[in-house]
């Protein structure tokens, strides 16, 4: 978390930093991150490729790009989108479907919050601030999973 914000506090043009937090936790672990950051043009370059190079693997990796806010949720059905594509998320980046599944079934399926109870009512995508297209990608999450 903390390079995450020296990252973006290295950028002059950055003047506020918005993290959507969903817990006071979240919030007092921001809080002291932001407290050691220095300045503007203050990362040294091998940082600045080290990010660059983590970046590029992350991106290859991953199959949603949700941020796990939750303002998606309520689901109208039930359906867990953020916990849905943290598994679809984990089993590409780890390269373990079978452990992803293993927690679907267990946690969602079992209590009925799983992607196959979506009914494409669209409630979600349009409260999304990363405008995924959540339909379409709980399919995905229905077709590895399911």
């Amino acid at each position: 978390m903390e390079w995450a914000f020296k990252f973006l506090y290295d950028k002059e043009e950055i003047s506020v930093v918005l993290s959507g937090m969903s817990s006071l936790e979240q919030v007092i672990d921001n809080i002291k991150a932001v407290g050691s950051q220095g300045d503007a043009n203050s990362m040294t370059k091998i940082e600045k490729k080290i990010i660059e190079d983590l970046s590029k693997e992350f991106k290859s990796k991953i199959k949603v790009n949700c941020t796990g806010c939750k303002y998606c949720l309520p689901c109208p059905k039930g359906v867990q989108i953020p916990l849905c594509f943290e598994l679809l998320n984990s089993s590409s980046m780890f390269n373990d479907i079978k452990k992803a599944k293993d927690m679907y079934n267990g946690f969602l399926v079992s209590e009925g919050s799983d992607a196959s109870n979506c009914v494409e009512c669209g409630a979600c995508e349009q409260k999304c601030p990363q405008h995924i297209n959540i339909i379409e990608k709980l399919k995905e999450v229905r077709e590895l999973f399911e």
